[in-house]
């Protein structure tokens, strides 16, 4: 597969998620969104172009001496402006609370999934299964992660779905894309 043959499939079968939630439909998301960002390393995007920065920045906090914005008021330019000035760009709101706590608990079911992996092997919720890269590629990084208390998100395909969705709704995906000038892809071994 293409990478439009592969980007066009991953939208599908997101489409056809988001009207049933299926783990064998995330599984398969994981691994072709695998298969597209492989296809990126091997032939990445040619003349790229970035958002030009915006010249109003947001007062900074105080405190977190970082730009702060609403929702409302993301665009790339913005964002851009307050990375190359700030590093960073606090957005207050951008999640519902709800949603919030719902990834939160899931996060800890992944944790519990994980801890019987060796034993049980894939979680058949999707909350833990291990993904197995591309010959020639590794993921190094499982271990260091879950000593820091943590599990990689391309290691959960439920909450990778429910990430990624949740980035999606707060209209993440349109304004990182604006930011960068092409579509976002997201690192196995630092997500």
């Amino acid at each position: 597969m293409n990478r439009g043959e592969l980007f066009a499939a991953i939208d599908q079968l997101t489409a056809l998620n988001r009207r049933g939630r299926d783990v064998e439909t995330e599984r398969e998301l994981c691994r072709l969104r695998h298969l597209a960002g492989v296809s990126l390393l091997s032939n990445p995007p040619v003349e790229v172009r970035y958002a030009d920065p915006v010249c109003d920045l947001p007062v900074v906090d105080s405190v977190s001496r970082l730009p702060e914005v609403t929702p409302d008021c993301l665009s790339p330019g913005l964002l851009r402006a307050a990375i190359l000035e700030h590093g960073a760009l606090v957005i207050r709101g951008l999640v519902d609370g709800a949603k919030a706590q719902q990834l939160a608990r899931d996060v800890d079911r992944s944790f519990e999934a994980r801890a019987s992996y060796a034993v049980d092997g894939p979680d058949p919720e999707g909350f833990y299964d291990e993904l197995e890269p591309v010959e020639g590629l590794r993921i190094t990084e499982r271990a260091w992660v879950a000593e820091g208390g943590g599990v990689l998100a391309v290691d959960s395909p439920r909450l990778l779905f429910d990430m990624l969705e949740s980035f999606e709704e707060a209209g993440l995906r349109r304004v990182i894309e604006g930011y960068l000038g092409e579509r976002p892809a997201i690192s196995a071994q630092k997500c």
